[in-house]
């Protein structure tokens, strides 16, 4: 379950467009209404008569965006390179290839992904659970996933799991997720940026706003 969210990079000048944009957004509407003249209010607010607080100049204003926008790249770069998948032998492997294709971003925040897997667990116990990719991304390493010395598995610390011989199951939060039981739509996720809710019932034909679902056959997993 894919939920993609281009604002997940904390910065604040990202949201303005231009200086004005941001002045704006320091006015409050008595303001423009006892004035009467945008461009005059703007002018006091970016003198400081309003008392607004810190207020940049144009010139901070655009030195502040165009840094940010230097680091974001440079930070993007840096993604790039350290990806876990980049030299493995994953061709062929629709599940592998599924996580490769995902994995530039959800390392550098645009993508936050719900895994659902199900598998027999060291030939013994039937497990599966939701896992947060992008937190698990975070803690593991997952280039012995990408070279096939170790499978991605659901843990009691994942956003479900559950045990199908014993009956066990923990249910917890993650970093971008919050567990969401509803007793009418079942188990929900709730994302913890956008508050928007992931149906990941595959009986419901809309898994949620902004959030696309994919099924992948491996012979890895029941």
């Amino acid at each position: 379950m894919d939920d993609d969210d281009n604002e997940m990079l904390d910065n604040t000048l990202e949201q303005f467009e231009t200086y004005n944009d941001y002045l704006d957004s320091r006015m409050e509407e008595n303001e423009l209404f006892y004035l009467e003249d945008i461009e005059l209010a703007r002018q006091l607010i970016a003198v400081g008569s309003h008392g607004k607080g810190e207020i940049m100049t144009q010139e901070q204003f655009l030195q502040r965006k165009e840094a940010y926008q230097k680091a974001k790249k440079d930070r993007q770069n840096s993604n790039v390179k350290a990806l876990a998948h980049a030299t493995c032998p994953i061709e062929g492997d629709s599940f592998l290839m599924a996580l490769a294709q995902r994995e530039e971003a959800l390392r550098n925040g645009r993508m936050t992904t719900i895994i659902f897997l199900r598998i027999a667990n060291n030939g013994r116990n039937e497990i599966s659970g939701y896992i947060d990719l992008a937190d698990r991304m975070k803690t593991e390493d997952f280039r012995k996933i990408f070279m096939k010395k170790k499978l991605l598995v659901p843990k009691s610390s994942d956003l479900s799991f559950f045990n199908w011989d014993s009956n066990t199951t923990h249910l917890n939060d993650s970093a971008n997720f919050r567990s969401d039981p509803n007793a009418k739509m079942g188990l929900q996720f709730r994302n913890l940026r956008d508050r928007k809710v992931i149906n990941v019932n595959p009986d419901l034909s809309d898994p949620g706003d902004g959030t696309t679902r994919e099924e992948c056959i491996s012979d890895d997993y029941t």
